[in-house]
């Protein structure tokens, strides 16, 4: 076989079997204020972006154009979207946000782990430290992925 052939199987080989994309980074940025409960959250999230730094852009810019995410459903303020930074940069992770989903209530979590379970499990965690004792079983996963090769 000729080595274009060899290249060409190869590549249909690689498509068959679910190659991951080329770029696999992701990044996680937040607009949090000092008082969830009123100002609400924001939160950007990309993944399977092409390089790091497009997708640090990506998820910046998607925390801070509205409609803003919200992690519950307070309005999000201008203020809480100019506050939006970078967290977090990945490649083959998984990420995971959680919130209480009762208005006026400060639960809110998120974290980047290598598999999604582990990804929800800490997000979940990290909801429950700031839902306060009253209010910790409220919290749920809103949106959990994976990027790259990550399960």
């Amino acid at each position: 076989m000729s080595r274009i052939g060899v290249l060409v199987a190869g590549l249909l080989l690689a498509a068959a079997f679910g190659a991951t994309p080329a770029g696999a980074d992701g990044a996680v940025a937040v607009g949090l204020p000092a008082n969830v409960a009123k100002e609400g959250v924001s939160i950007g999230v990309s993944i399977n972006i092409e390089t790091g730094d497009a997708a640090n852009a990506a998820a910046l810019k998607s925390c801070r154009t509205p409609p803003a995410r919200t992690v519950s459903n307070t309005p999000v303020t201008t203020k809480t979207s100019r506050l939006c930074k970078l967290y977090a940069s990945f490649h083959d992770q998984c990420y995971a946000y959680a919130f209480d989903p009762q208005d006026g209530t400060p639960g809110f979590g998120w974290a980047v782990a290598d598999d999604q379970r582990g990804a929800e499990k800490q997000a979940l965690d990290n909801c429950e430290k700031t839902a306060g004792p009253a209010r910790r079983a409220a919290c749920v996963i809103v949106k959990a992925a994976c990027d790259g090769k990550a399960k």
